[in-house]
């Protein structure tokens, strides 16, 4: 049996609009996919991110009745006095939505930390 793979392309919007995931590109035989991730809700304020084969990954299912979908994100500033990482899991459904959770993990050169989770937060695939 050939599996042909999810098309991941298109433009998604968290329900609560702090997050939106641009894909513009997925190549499911090597599993990931390229594009921007804009957050508003981190705990450094809002970031762009340019997606690309190392900071994502996919893998469907048969029948391509979904997929499962990771995005690993690090930033830090430029005179390196902080440091964010923002990991992103979840599953994208039949109607081609996104049901995600997030981890999030900051420290400062003062040493002070903070975290964050999310789960189950919806991306509506746009038209």
């Amino acid at each position: 049996m050939k599996l042909t793979g999810i098309d991941m392309a298109g433009n998604y919007v968290s329900e609560d609009g702090n997050q939106t995931l641009d894909i513009v590109y997925s190549d499911s035989s090597q599993g990931y996919f390229s594009g921007t991730f804009v957050n508003k809700s981190t705990i450094i304020g809002e970031t762009t991110t340019e997606l690309n084969n190392a900071n994502t990954r996919y893998a469907f299912v048969k029948n391509n009745e979904g997929a499962g979908l990771g995005i690993y994100i690090w930033y830090r500033n430029d005179d390196w006095s902080d440091v964010l990482f923002d990991y992103w899991a979840g599953t994208m459904d039949k109607e081609k939505n996104l049901i995600m959770s997030c981890a999030q993990s900051y420290i400062n050169g003062d040493g002070v930390t903070s975290f964050k989770t999310s789960e189950q937060i919806v991306f509506i695939r746009q038209a």
